[in-house]
């Protein structure tokens, strides 16, 4: 039997398990097959990233192969932590009675976030996969307050969901916390209030920063012009919250790698839709959190879990395999907590169909007919952004409008606007309501269908924010209630719209996660009524394949989820 030494290093900012390995082609193999491995040729060893997670599966394959593992003290905390992880798993089915409230806390948990504290309280990273409404914001807050240590804490969250974290904190933290919310002036200015924030930073005097993904990675805050690290990328955090963490799951985004470079002692993702698309959108938020779970290779991580075949040129998925090993790995740092924990009224879909006018349809056909021709005839130039810009334009004039290569609108037809206005009209003018739609076009025809209603109409959108204006309408005048039209992409989350109980969805996208988002604004803790969902569908044009296609990804992203059907085609 063999003697291998396991230790742990720092490689740069980064501390990393090595495993000292003399050539044999087995061992070689078994270590290499180990998520996240790297072979050093200079110290003749292997990296893994430092996690509870490798620490079990390199023994494991240290003893498979007959070789005795020396190690030191610092892998053996890891071990250590490695036990606390395989414990923490029957925590998310234990019962009240076997859980410990967190010590220091506002309000007792509910049972769902009491497991979700007592899975994540001793793990470096956790993914929370609650539900929108079930209150992961307590949870990671009571997860905060119990680590001892902390004096600086990033939380990075959509720009609509910075102004909600103060209010989180006032509702559920006990201690006092330096909380800034970096979400107005030029990421310079962010940068020097968040440098002047953290000096001032101690334990007695906690500094938690709130800032929006899309100014977080940006100089010189995630990069300086040199090409050097950022502040947030030379700070040692001790905890980083990744707030709807699914919005970093493109690998290659500039946020997403970003994240992924954050040192941080322990790290938490939010989300009520952890995989948005399809089981491909974890590799990034895994990279992020744990990179020893998937590895850090998107391409290994792709042919590992995708079935992909060839059209035209580029790879298109067309299933999924090895979904145990998946499900597996994806709930060794997952807590999730599904819709049923929360006593909700019933939600109800309901589907309306409109048909576009002659000429419409003739627009619509032709559209159709040059999206194959053009497909034919460009077919060894076609990718996948440029067919979901041409399917982007049949969903425009699905809608009754069309925008030319200028950006100029044509108006095709009023058909969508004529069944909105006999949906709204058939609600009772005391009641809320909120139209979701994809495009600002159809926030202006909304508007203009409430004008013709004599119904007020606000907007909250990617261009203006008049929610609260809406709330005070409608709570200052009960017999005229106001209608909302929100662009689903800018009200997906961080929006609390329960004061309606009627939702129309006059247009979707192909994002499941923005759809789902969406629902849950209305359908969530404080809803006090039934709620009714309203589809407006033009028939047999591309709103009916949206549909389909998210259905289908909703299936897909179930199956993954609960761990039956594993193997899945698309």
């Amino acid at each position: 039997m063999g003697t291998v030494t396991i230790g742990l290093a720092r490689i740069k900012t980064d501390s990393r398990v090595r495993v000292f390995s003399s050539y044999d082609p087995v061992l070689k193999d078994a270590l290499k097959g180990i998520p996240g491995a790297r072979w050093d040729p200079k110290g003749k060893c292997w990296h893994y990233p430092c996690s509870p997670v490798v620490a079990p599966k390199i023994i494991e394959a240290l003893h498979d192969n007959n070789y005795q593992p020396q190690w030191d003290e610092n892998f053996d905390n890891l071990l250590h932590l490695a036990r606390a992880h395989e414990k923490a798993q029957g925590n998310k089915e234990a019962s009240a009675e076997d859980l410990l409230q967190p010590e220091v806390r506002k309000t007792d948990a509910w049972l769902h976030q009491l497991r979700g504290y007592n899975f994540a309280k001793t793990l470096p990273a956790t993914l929370l996969a609650m539900y929108m409404g079930t209150g992961k914001s307590k949870t990671a807050i009571d997860i905060l307050q119990n680590m001892d240590g902390v004096s600086r804490v990033l939380i990075l969250c959509p720009m609509s969901v910075t102004e909600v974290w103060p209010k989180e904190f006032e509702k559920h933290a006990v201690k006092e916390y330096n909380l800034t919310v970096l979400n107005k002036g030029s990421v310079k200015k962010r940068a020097e209030q968040a440098e002047k924030t953290l000096s001032r930073a101690t334990e007695n005097n906690p500094a938690i920063i709130v800032i929006n993904y899309e100014s977080a990675w940006r100089e010189p805050l995630g990069a300086s012009k040199k090409g050097s690290k950022g502040l947030f990328l030379n700070v040692e955090w001790d905890l980083v919250i990744a707030d709807e963490i699914h919005k970093i799951k493109a690998p290659g985004g500039k946020c997403s790698r970003f994240c992924s470079k954050l040192n941080a002692r322990k790290k938490l993702g939010l989300t009520g839709t952890p995989l948005p698309h399809s089981p491909l959108d974890a590799y990034a938020q895994f990279r992020f959190l744990d990179p020893a779970v998937f590895g850090t290779s998107n391409l290994t991580f792709k042919n590992r879990y995708a079935v992909t075949k060839s059209f035209r040129n580029f790879e298109k998925v067309v299933g999924y395999q090895n979904m145990d090993d998946f499900y597996e790995k994806f709930y060794s740092i997952t807590f999730r907590a599904e819709k049923d924990v929360l006593d909700l009224p019933e939600a109800v879909h309901v589907e309306r169909y409109c048909s576009m006018s002659p000429k419409n349809s003739r627009v619509y056909e032709q559209m159709k007919e040059d999206l194959r021709t053009w497909l034919n005839e460009m077919s060894d130039k076609v990718s996948a952004n440029n067919v979901l810009t041409k399917l982007l334009r049949l969903a425009q004039i699905a809608d009754g409008f069309v925008k030319n290569d200028e950006g100029r609108i044509q108006e095709l037809g009023d058909h969508k606007d004529a069944i909105l206005k006999e949906t709204i009209d058939e609600i009772e003018a005391s009641e809320a309501v909120v139209v979701f739609a994809r495009f600002q076009h159809d926030l202006d025809s909304i508007a203009g269908v409430c004008r013709d209603l004599d119904r007020p109409c606000y907007e909250l959108s990617g261009r203006v924010n008049e929610r609260q204006e809406w709330q005070e309408f409608a709570e200052t005048n009960p017999e005229t209630a106001p209608v909302i039209a929100v662009q689903i992409q800018a009200g997906g989350v961080g929006i609390d719209l329960t004061m309606a109980h009627y939702c129309i969805y006059y247009s979707v996208g192909y994002s499941l996660g923005d759809y789902e988002q969406s629902e849950a604004r209305v359908h969530r803790p404080g809803q006090e009524r039934n709620v009714t969902y309203v589809h407006l569908i033009t028939q047999n044009t591309v709103d009916e394949d949206i549909y389909e296609a998210l259905d289908g990804r909703r299936e897909i992203v179930n199956s993954v989820l609960n761990g039956y059907g594993m193997e899945v085609e698309i």
